[in-house]
């Protein structure tokens, strides 16, 4: 392959985004991916074209427990058949999920593929990638800047990174991916998932509580909200707004609390909207104020997708949900 290429490769990012490992693999006893189910996801990627390129194994495959009772699993890989053995990333998934890779912030696409990588250190709740650091006249094979660490950790939602990986670290190489699920959100989708959700014993479910609220995501696909109120109800209180990706369940307004929801909210509204980002405002109560009459000021929440993940301008504000609570069962994926 030559450098400076931008190969295409289709259909990996959708089967990544799906997988339903066979068995589990542990670490520290949480559940985890195996060899096997990661090897079956590289070999789904092909490159777009004549050339038969796939995703191969590039090293040892790190699992840790993530901190908040999953794991979080590094991958490092390589475009494979290669004969210079450039062409590297580290995918990360968090339990069965697929996070993404090493260049963050240029989700769905992986952006600038690397030279050379390597996980040089784990622990719970994190992973170390070292990068190899180009000047522009290196030659692939003698990177002669200092190498670069950079830590990623799982915070109870989302992958996030000490820094950004430096530009110099894949000296001009290129590889594009195609969005994952572009597929679009039915009504019928979305009454399947609040058909799955119930209260513990006593037989509640979800149901729909006004307009579905959907955006592009700013990733090539759509950003989905959904208000959601438990039913049957007495009181119209009890509410989540609940998001989709294309069609992946992605939670509810309470990041933090998934798979349980939490604390539900009272009197919730998306006000906005606009590409890649949904706002919602939260009414907040004081301890003695009526669910009908909250007296504080209202809080307003922007939600956006990163290409990878669903991220809040701010938490969602503790005195918002007037004590109700319903634990609910997650959603089957």
């Amino acid at each position: 392959m030559q450098r400076g290429a931008a190969p295409l490769f289709a259909g990996v990012a959708a089967t990544l985004l799906t997988l339903a490992p066979a068995a589990a693999a542990s670490a520290a006893g949480y559940q985890g991916l195996t060899r096997s189910a990661v090897l079956q996801v590289l070999g789904a990627a092909s490159e777009v074209g004549a050339s038969g390129e796939h995703l191969g194994l590039a090293g040892k495959i790190v699992t840790v427990p993530d901190g908040y009772g999953g794991t979080l699993t590094a991958v490092p890989v390589v475009r494979f058949p290669t004969a210079d053995g450039y062409g590297q990333y580290v995918l990360f998934w968090h339990d069965k999920t697929f996070l993404g890779s090493d260049r963050l912030a240029q989700l769905p696409s992986l952006g600038d593929e690397s030279v050379s990588v390597g996980i040089t250190g784990s622990g719970t709740g994190y992973v170390t990638v070292q990068f190899a650091q180009y000047r522009k006249t290196d030659p692939m094979v003698a990177p002669s800047l200092p190498p670069e660490q950079v830590t990623y950790r799982w915070n109870g939602h989302r992958l996030v990174a000490s820094q950004a990986v430096s530009a110099a670290t894949g000296n001009g190489l290129a590889m594009t991916l195609p969005a994952g699920d572009t597929g679009q959100l039915t009504r019928a989708m979305v009454d399947a998932v609040l058909a799955q959700a119930t209260e513990n014993g006593s037989g509640m479910h979800l149901a729909l509580d006004g307009k579905i609220v959907s955006v592009s995501d700013g990733h090539g696909g759509t950003l989905t909200a959904v208000p959601v109120v438990r039913s049957p109800t007495a009181d119209g209180y009890g509410q989540y707004v609940l998001f989709w990706d294309n069609t992946a369940f992605l939670g509810s307004d309470r990041l933090a609390k998934l798979p349980d929801l939490g604390e539900e909210s009272a009197q919730i509204a998306i006000v906005s909207s606009g590409p890649n980002s949904i706002t919602l405002r939260f009414p907040r109560y004081k301890k003695t104020d009526p669910m009908y009459a909250p007296s504080l000021p209202s809080a307003d929440v922007a939600y956006h997708w990163t290409g990878f993940a669903l991220a809040a301008s701010r938490p969602v504000p503790l005195k918002s949900g007037v004590g109700l609570a319903m634990r609910l069962v997650a959603p089957a994926k």
